[in-house]
């Protein structure tokens, strides 16, 4: 009888002189390289031994795939190391049957792997030649050898992998035996023992399938699965433990927070956001996360840890950016913006069933001071424009005031969408249309993006940019809309075109003729940085309160709200908020006048006009001023009443269709 022992990790030297010595005992020795091609093996062939050197394990952390074994395969396990009396107690746990010191002769070595092959092949069947358990038997075309783990069908040897094996054994030993639907899973789907892998967690309406398992680096990892249903847990939790006692499972991959982030970024990302979402969360992926906590393993990232990190963060300096100095501490907003960047993407994560639960959920973030945005109120407004000298900025500034504009809708405005003729300014109806914005945009985000959105794209002057100029859908839906013009605001509108026709015709093809309302003098696109920098010079040299250029339109929406009464909607339409609330809670600023005005009302009605802090008493109740009427003569009236409807044929008219309707 010829058997099969597989080794892994052994010396040259030691297994050659190994095989030498057993070359008598018909035992064929199969070298692998790998544990991964011995967990290949052992499912694929079969093997009445198994030689694993420890020191090959402890080198690459896979000391406990020794468990993983026992599993698939009830044969002998003979293990060689460096430190046997210190390894013993826990090899036994991991089910080897024997550990002895590499140090030890070869022969003593051979004689060891020789005896634990006996016990396994013969002297069980020799002792007790009739038990089921280890002798072979047929039925039928079927000719199965428990103690080999053969089987032949008609004489041809058939391969089984050990659950296949146990399975048909079982039918075999119950031919004459109905056996139930439990009891096939049972026997198929536990480990020796009946300890079961996997377990059924309900949360909610739904239900998990929770296991445990051994990572490539050793350590013992916890997954969750979540399922529709009870049935379809029920399944899962089969096929987990079906290939766990097959040895054909694979432990999920413990993704490092680096790689999911990439994965988040070119699947959900790429679809979802617009593009300069796209740049500002891989900004913050790539600035502030990656280099930080880019390598944790998705399984240990926990609120805890979280909460550190974003404690930690305030200690760090901010990529330096336009508008802000270098050695600036990252803000407390942006650690918001990280922490619900993370938040997102973690709960993705838990609808992908690659995590149970997001760690972000119940992590403490720094607060953040809310700072209301300065702006000026009109009188302000209406100084800066009297100081303004330059018509460029004095338009923009006009058209961002009156029409609520955000900066790239500004510069993205064409000709083509401004409706500013005689008759339409006469009848007070001129207006612009704003269906897409300026953007500068990173290539990177144009390339995974496939340029969705994007209208039409500038050319660069310099190949090498990593980004470029691109006109674009607007932010949301509602961003789309008319904005009526006011009168003032059309002729200036008016003058600009005259001063671009001018250009186009002194430059002739010279000029590149992009429609653009806000071009430069060769008709190619302004920037927002030229806008920026002329605007904070002008507030510069005039000492004028210091505010951004996008104040202009929260003075807007603010003096629009007020003048319409409170009337949301139509203010929403001219700023184009998705949402009503965005208006009053973002852009309804409080005004010191109207403070002012209320003060001054609180005083003239409640503490009278001399400033005293006592609330006066009420007044008496005056009586009704007398009727002027009542001191005429029926005559009079009759007189007076015909005079007023000879002057008013109108109401003539009425009172007699109500006479008519009387009678």
């Amino acid at each position: 009888m010829e058997y099969s022992a597989l080794t892994i990790g052994l010396a040259d030297e030691l297994f050659s002189n190994v095989q030498t010595l057993l070359t008598s005992s018909h035992l064929r020795f199969t070298p692998s390289l790998t544990v991964q091609d011995a967990s290949r093996l052992l499912i694929q062939q079969v093997f009445h031994l198994l030689v694993v050197d420890l020191e090959y394990l402890r080198s690459i952390q896979q000391i406990d795939w020794l468990a993983s074994v026992r599993r698939v395969t009830f044969i002998p396990i003979v293990v060689l190391s460096d430190t046997p009396e210190s390894d013993l107690h826990t090899l036994i746990h991991y089910g080897v049957d024997i550990c002895i010191s590499k140090k030890q002769a070869p022969l003593l070595i051979a004689d060891i792997m020789l005896s634990q092959l006996r016990r396994y092949t013969e002297y069980n069947h020799f002792n007790n030649p009739e038990n089921t358990e280890t002798a072979s038997f047929q039925a039928g075309d079927i000719f199965i050898d428990p103690p080999r783990h053969m089987v032949k069908v008609r004489g041809q040897p058939v391969n089984l992998r050990p659950r296949e094996f146990s399975l048909l054994l079982y039918f075999m030993r119950n031919i004459n035996v109905v056996l139930t639907a439990e009891q096939i899973c049972e026997h198929a789907y536990r480990l020796k023992g009946g300890t079961t892998v996997a377990s059924i967690i309900k949360r909610k309406t739904k239900y998990s399938v929770v296991y445990t398992y051994t990572d490539s680096s050793g350590a013992k990892r916890q997954k969750w699965e979540t399922c529709g249903s009870h049935a379809e847990a029920k399944k899962r939790k089969a096929e987990i433990e079906h290939q766990i006692d097959t040895g054909v499972f694979i432990p999920p991959s413990a993704d490092t927070l680096s790689d999911f982030l990439d994965e988040y970024v070119s699947l959900y990302g790429v679809s979802t956001w617009a593009p300069s979402t796209f740049d500002g969360h891989k900004a913050l992926i790539d600035n502030y996360i990656k280099p930080i906590i880019g390598d944790v393993k998705l399984d240990d990232i926990s609120p805890r840890m979280m909460t550190k990190f974003y404690k930690d963060l305030q200690t760090v300096k901010a990529v330096p950016r336009y508008g802000h100095p270098d050695g600036e501490l990252i803000s407390p907003s942006t650690i918001r913006d990280i922490h619900k960047l993370l938040r997102n993407a973690f709960n993705q994560a838990v609808k992908w069933e690659i995590m149970a639960r997001n760690p972000v959920q119940n992590a403490t973030v720094p607060k953040a001071e809310k700072h209301e945005r300065d702006i000026w109120d009109a009188q302000t407004l209406m100084k800066a424009l009297s100081l303004c000298d330059d018509p460029f900025l004095s338009l923009a500034i006009n058209l961002a005031f009156a029409c609520s504009l955000r900066m790239g809708e500004l510069l993205g405005l064409t000709w083509s969408c401004v409706d500013i003729s005689q008759d339409s300014i006469d009848n007070d109806c001129a207006y612009i249309y704003i269906d897409k914005e300026l953007q500068r945009i990173s290539r990177e985000s144009l390339a995974q993006m496939g340029e969705k959105g994007i209208m039409f794209k500038f050319p660069t002057v310099r190949g090498c940019n990593s980004t470029v100029l691109a006109l674009k859908e607007p932010k949301t839906r509602t961003s789309v809309r008319k904005v009526f013009l006011p009168r003032a605001v059309a002729e200036m509108l008016v003058e600009r075109k005259k001063t671009v026709d001018e250009l186009k015709e002194l430059l002739g093809d010279e000029y590149k003729d992009y429609d653009l309302v806000f071009a430069s003098t060769q008709g190619t696109p302004t920037e927002a940085n030229f806008i920026n920098r002329a605007f904070g010079k002008l507030i510069q040299d005039n000492d004028l309160p210091k505010v951004v250029f996008h104040s202009l339109r929260h003075t807007s929406t603010t003096y629009k709200l007020k003048l319409s009464g409170g009337d949301i909607k139509a203010v929403q339409g001219d700023t184009g908020h998705a949402q009503a609330t965005m208006v009053t809670e973002r852009y309804a600023h409080i005004l010191d006048d109207d403070r002012r005005v209320n003060a001054a009302r609180f005083q003239k009605e409640f503490y009278g006009g001399g400033g005293t802090a006592a609330v006066e008493a009420p007044r008496e109740q005056q009586p009704p001023a007398s009727d002027p009427l009542q001191s005429l003569d029926a005559a009079a009236k009759q007189q007076l009443l015909l005079k007023l409807l000879a002057e008013s044929p109108d109401m003539a008219a009425l009172l007699t269709a109500l006479a008519g309707r009387s009678a």
